[in-house]
């Protein structure tokens, strides 16, 4: 497989100018520089599994633009109180607002990875959203716990999106990123 540059990460996702186009340009060349070790270590190693990673991370981040979940009200939002998400004390709907490449979320999701990277995401959640490093490793972990290599050897977007998402929330979106992917690594 031939490294993956910034001009590859471009041409799946949305350009964004301002503000907005800044932080993708950084997000992008920090995610080139950690990507080839990345996908061999999680074995996301085939043009079609990257394809479907990154069109996935691509939607999950806005295009590349943002490690953190927008317009999310720190008094009032979807995740506050939700016990399937472990978000049982006041205030960590916000707190563990959906962070990262594929946007972790809630208070039991940030313990669980804790274990796993051996680093306090409960007490510094903000890790995920200011290091490009740590958020493409948590979505590789992500990826190989939930075995997503299987339905993007099949090329079966569908489960690829119910496997990262839970649900199809964006799938035509997804659907265009994979597209663009494919024009560039197949």
């Amino acid at each position: 497989m031939r490294n993956i540059n910034a001009s590859d990460l471009y041409a799946i996702s949305y350009h964004f100018k301002g503000e907005k186009g800044s932080h993708q340009h950084i997000i992008i060349n920090e995610m080139v520089k950690y990507l080839p070790v990345i996908i061999n270590k999680y074995q996301i190693n085939t043009p079609l599994r990257i394809c479907h990673f990154l069109s996935q991370l691509c939607n999950e981040s806005r295009g590349f633009s943002s490690l953190i979940e927008e317009n999310i009200d720190p008094k009032n939002n979807r995740y506050e109180h939700k016990k399937i998400l472990g978000n049982t004390h006041d205030g960590d709907g916000y707190k563990y607002r959906g962070r990262g490449f594929i946007q972790v979320t809630g208070r039991y999701n940030y313990t669980q990875l804790s274990k796993v990277i051996n680093l306090d995401l409960v007490t510094n959640p903000d890790l995920l959203s200011n290091d490009v490093h740590l958020a493409l490793k948590i979505s590789a972990i992500f990826w190989s716990h939930k075995h997503i290599n299987n339905p993007a050897d099949r090329d079966d977007a569908r489960e690829v999106t119910y496997r990262i998402n839970g649900g199809y929330i964006g799938y035509q979106d997804r659907l265009e990123f994979l597209r663009r992917a494919k024009k560039v690594f197949l």
